[in-house]
């Protein structure tokens, strides 16, 4: 085909941050842009994940401030009982979100970016097919294709979820209920923020780690920090070494946990809710890559440095992927279009993400530069639980301290 007959020079499906940026980047590079999103713009960061959970936290955490009553006499002001409205607490978070959401949609419409509502998937070189909410179905072509679809959270085999007593981050960042007792499964960043807020609003919080400890992916430094703010003084109960091998949702919730090593039951747990919180998996399903012959490694997309889709180790030519990491992250101003398209500009963010909002929590071993577009660089690391030494440094001496 020629340049001419395609629909589009870009195509990106999926609208979340990093589908976001390189959409906005491609239509300010004079590329004739369309973006796919089968649900609300802005994905998982947007609507389900750091805003609303961020708002949250920053309300839990007045909560928590206020109901201090040691710390707040000392200088010498007495509070009356704290009293607080959680429905109020979860409409602060969705107004946000909704307000967040408006933005991104707007900016991409001032940059021309054509958005199309329904799922995409490929049809072969250089074709999108795509289902709108209407049932209508389409093809259209592009010159380049980015896949940008994020991820979903990862329900491991023997949990049943219902939604309402045993949910994921999906669910627990609408702030429908507080139990009495909830018990958390996964001592990742997700189980730390959603415990925070919890025991903030008067929960019980149980943590469930099936490893030998708790934060086991962190880095050692921020682990044991993290460990004394956010786990022992927010009293949580944190057990270590135990596999939920089997939830059953109910009033209440039964949990069978079971030693890791072994498999042997251990004990079985009665409680309110269990927030499901074991993690995140690419969200490559329905996507057709057969359709071009791309073999998936647990849902993940093979790509190579310049983000080109793999094929027995050659690139798709024209296809493209946006890198994932442990947890949603900024695609950064540069991770954008193919450099050919785009000016001669640099195809993806350096490959890495910038700079994590929270402590260690996408950064990982195997990773080896971090860059800053507003520094005008990348600088290298290595080592099991690296972590850039004026980062480190910065934290060590209480830079980046907790909520309360």
């Amino acid at each position: 085909m020629s340049d001419a007959s395609f629909d589009f020079d870009v195509i990106v499906i999926g609208a979340g941050y990093g589908g976001f940026d390189a959409a906005k980047h491609a239509a300010e590079h004079g590329l004739k842009t369309a973006i796919v999103e089968s649900r609300d713009m802005g994905g998982t960061c947007v609507n389900r994940g750091c805003v609303p959970s961020k708002a949250l936290l920053a309300a839990s955490g007045k909560v928590r401030e206020l109901a201090d009553d040691k710390h707040l006499s000392s200088f010498g002001i007495h509070a009356a009982p704290v009293r607080f409205e959680r429905q109020k607490i979860a409409d602060h978070a969705n107004q946000l979100v909704q307000t967040i959401r408006t933005n991104v949609t707007k900016t991409l419409e001032r940059a021309g970016v054509t958005i199309l509502r329904g799922h995409g998937r490929l049809e072969g070189s250089q074709k999108v097919g795509l289902r709108e909410p209407s049932g209508v179905d389409r093809v259209l072509t592009a010159k380049d294709v980015i896949i940008a679809t994020g991820s979903d959270p990862f329900v491991p085999p023997g949990i049943e979820t219902d939604g309402r007593t045993v949910f994921t981050s999906d669910e627990a960042i609408n702030l429908e209920w507080l139990p009495r007792w909830i018990a958390i499964i996964g001592s990742g960043y997700i189980g730390l923020e959603f415990a925070d807020v919890y025991t903030a609003l008067g929960c019980e919080v149980t943590m469930i780690e099936a490893m030998d400890k708790v934060m086991p992916t962190f880095d050692p430094d921020i682990a044991k920090i993290a460990g004394r703010h956010l786990i022992d003084g927010r009293d949580i109960d944190a057990r270590s070494g135990l596999l939920a091998r089997k939830v059953t949702p109910g009033c209440p919730v039964q949990i069978e946990l079971a030693d890791f090593n072994s498999r042997e039951l251990v004990e079985t747990l009665e409680v309110d809710a269990v927030l499901v919180a074991t993690g995140r998996v690419p969200s490559s399903k329905g996507l057709n890559l057969e359709s071009l012959n791309v073999e998936t490694n647990r849902g993940f997309v093979p790509i190579d440095d310049a983000m080109r889709v793999l094929v027995n180790g050659q690139p798709v030519p024209h296809l493209w992927a946006r890198r994932r990491r442990d947890r949603q992250a900024d695609a950064g101003p540069h991770g954008c279009c193919p450099r050919h398209r785009c000016g001669g500009q640099h195809p993806w963010p350096c490959a890495r993400d910038r700079l994590p909002q929270h402590s260690g929590s996408h950064l990982h071993p195997s990773r080896d530069q971090l860059c800053w577009p507003d520094r005008g660089g990348c600088q290298s690391f290595g080592g099991e639980g690296w972590l850039p030494a004026w980062f480190r440094s910065q934290l060590l001496q209480g830079q980046f301290q907790s909520s309360g």
